[in-house]
């Protein structure tokens, strides 16, 4: 049985997206940022969160995106059937 996504449902996977691509931009901004200044600096570590961070942001709200909710609305139309 496929429900409807609701606006909540579609604005999560919206905003999964937005935090994926954040993710990869954080760990590109990581790559040149080690280059010259190294894992120590406070910065790279900073961007490594950074990164985590909007990576499992991405997984937990692509999850609640695309998960069956179900409606609990009454549905009248079952009960004037019987």
């Amino acid at each position: 049985m496929q429900t409807k996504k609701n606006l909540f449902q579609r604005a999560s996977l919206i905003s999964a997206k937005i935090s994926f691509v954040i993710s990869v931009v954080c760990g590109i901004s990581l790559y040149f940022r080690v280059d010259e200044a190294g894992y120590q600096d406070p910065i790279s570590a900073s961007l490594l969160g950074s990164m985590f961070f909007f990576l499992f942001v991405g997984i937990l709200l692509s999850i609640v995106g695309s998960s069956d909710i179900p409606s609990f609305k009454l549905d009248t139309s079952e009960k004037s059937e019987e």
